[in-house]
């Protein structure tokens, strides 16, 4: 299994440590931390991450625009919102905006662990036999 490299974006270190904790206690060894958006912004123009931990409410740059300027250079970065104020209007500005998940703080193993396997699922395209078989099964369930 590929390990997973992670971008933790929160101005709150004691909530990135939490995160950083919970990540490595799942076997999750390449984590790279930032406290601001700007610097989001600056370490996503160099590296590739598989996901980004996206804080919402920051000084100065806030998540949503951290989120933008993120998805202008990269489409299809994997970014996953957080934060300890989940308002409906906030997670439906997220997912408009192109998230890929929201986590309400705080963090939890299995918070974090569901996530994961969202991840998985999502960037992990079936074989070509299993998607036709798939759509087969789709086919035949409304059939019947």
């Amino acid at each position: 299994m590929k390990r997973l490299s992670m971008l933790l974006v929160d101005d709150d270190r004691f909530a990135r440590n939490i995160l950083k904790e919970v990540l490595m206690g799942l076997e999750c060894p390449a984590i790279h931390a930032v406290s601001s958006g700007d610097e989001a912004i600056r370490v996503c123009k160099g590296s590739h991450f598989d996901i980004v931990f996206l804080d919402i409410e920051m000084p100065g740059i806030n998540g949503f625009e951290t989120l933008e300027k993120i998805l202008e250079d990269t489409p299809d970065q994997y970014v996953v919102m957080v934060s300890g104020h989940s308002t409906l209007d906030n997670i439906q500005k997220a997912m408009k905006l192109g998230v890929k998940g929201f986590i309400v703080k705080p963090y939890t193993a299995q918070k974090v662990l569901d996530l994961l396997a969202k991840y998985r699922k999502d960037c992990s395209p079936l074989p070509k036999s299993l998607s036709e078989n798939t759509g087969n099964a789709k086919t035949n369930e409304s059939a019947g």
